[in-house]
């Protein structure tokens, strides 16, 4: 039986309430919005996939309008669209941008005959191609940091392992053979080293094992235990290596809460980075390793905040009234960090923010048309029930009188 702990990740999103209309049809000045119209109401950006290119001029996103790649200019800007489909149609929300280390190659999944594969676009030539031939589904993966070599999970053989492909020609070579999901491969900083997260076969228990590039032994770095992880490892996520190579980053709810913890590489005691009474997601350590990016939410909102590495106190850099920060992403030189900003009138659109703090700048518009003077901003409530605050969202018809009953 699954405790009310193990179920925080599924209760931890905010209600929505409707209050509908009964009958008797429209008041005055009520304006009904054609369904066809809200359909018109969609960011630019699809999915929550956004990638700096390797100089920093620029940031890159996947166009939901075309599927394609499109870049936008550190400063702003028309954005500029990269990459045509190609024949192997638009990608997906799930794409999983991700820049090579050298700058080489931008990687993405694209969907193939029995799965999905990763496949690089080189924007020197202008050119795309495939890197790894397995198929399956490669639900996550990560470059070595000379990025000659990806590490990813994949399930074509029944089970979820780890593989080590080539960039170069996408010679694979099968690292684990375990019936238990073993997923989400990071590297450590010399490349030496593979780490992997091994889930229990109840998807609770948490075992991150370090591995050789070319196979051999396991020697296990840290366990986490009694986090019931719904999402067949993603909610537990990457775990990652300090850019010196000494410390791991991981998410846990040991604390009662999903928030981030550190440990050493070697072994040792993990230290909790900012506690707090709220779920955290997507950190990222800065490109010097000397502070810590998270996401937090509270109350159906989320906000991004840092925290020094060594400890302290986080600052909420970006923390608004209503809506969710996501896809937060260091720049490559640590001076300012890009992110999704999405609100229950305003579709996600791309930001950039100082990692010292102050004002964001908006780089993109994907805007609501029309329509967007008529959305209902929501009224946020809170109740109790069995010991447990329950936070909800609360949306009215936009026209109201005193003695209106609603269902």
């Amino acid at each position: 039986m699954l405790s009310l702990r193990n179920l925080r990740p599924i209760m931890s999103s905010i209600a929505v309430i409707l209050l509908l209309p009964g009958q008797g049809g429209a008041q005055e000045g009520d304006r009904r919005i054609p369904i066809d119209q809200l359909q018109t109401v969609r960011s630019e950006i699809a999915g929550r996939d956004i990638q700096w290119s390797p100089d920093g001029t620029k940031l890159v996103y996947v166009g939901t309008a075309d599927g394609g790649l499109w870049s936008v200019g550190r400063e702003g800007g028309q954005p500029v669209r990269l990459k045509e489909l190609g024949v192997g149609g638009p990608l997906g929300g799930n794409s999983q941008l991700t820049w090579s280390p050298d700058g080489r190659v931008l990687a993405y999944v694209r969907n193939v005959p029995g799965g999905n594969d990763i496949f690089g676009w080189d924007p020197s030539q202008q050119s795309e191609r495939r890197i790894s031939r397995l198929s399956g589904h490669v639900r996550s993966y990560s470059f070595s940091p000379d990025g000659q070599w990806i590490a990813l999970a994949n399930d074509r053989s029944g089970s979820e392992d780890i593989w080590v492909v080539s960039v170069s020609d996408g010679t694979a070579r099968r690292l684990t053979t375990s019936p238990l999901y073993e997923v989400f491969p990071s590297w450590t900083a010399d490349g030496n080293r593979i780490l992997y997260t091994q889930l229990d076969s109840r998807w609770v228990d948490h075992d991150v094992l370090e591995i050789a590039p070319t196979g051999g032994p396991t020697r296990p770095v840290l366990a986490d235990k009694d986090f019931f992880d719904y999402r067949q490892g993603a909610a537990f996520g990457f775990t990652r290596v300090s850019p010196d190579g000494k410390t791991v980053l991981f998410r846990s709810q040991r604390s009662g809460w999903t928030t981030f913890w550190v440990a050493p590489l070697k072994g040792g005691s993990p230290r909790e980075i900012s506690s707090e009474r709220s779920d955290q997601s997507e950190a990222r350590w800065s490109p010097d390793g000397q502070r810590i990016l998270f996401l937090s939410i509270t109350n159906g909102t989320q906000s991004l905040k840092v925290v020094p590495a060594s400890g302290g106190a986080a600052e909420a850099l970006v923390a608004p009234q209503l809506g969710m920060v996501t896809a937060a992403e260091w720049s490559p030189d640590g001076k300012e960090i890009g992110y999704l900003l999405g609100t229950p009138t305003a579709v996600a659109d791309l930001y950039v923010v100082s990692a010292a703090g102050g004002a964001s700048r908006r780089l993109t518009s994907s805007g609501s048309g029309s329509a967007a003077a008529d959305l209902v901003t929501p009224e946020k409530i809170a109740w109790k029930n069995e010991g447990y605050t329950i936070n909800a969202y609360l949306y009215k018809p936009p026209v109201t009188g005193p003695a209106d009953r609603f269902p």
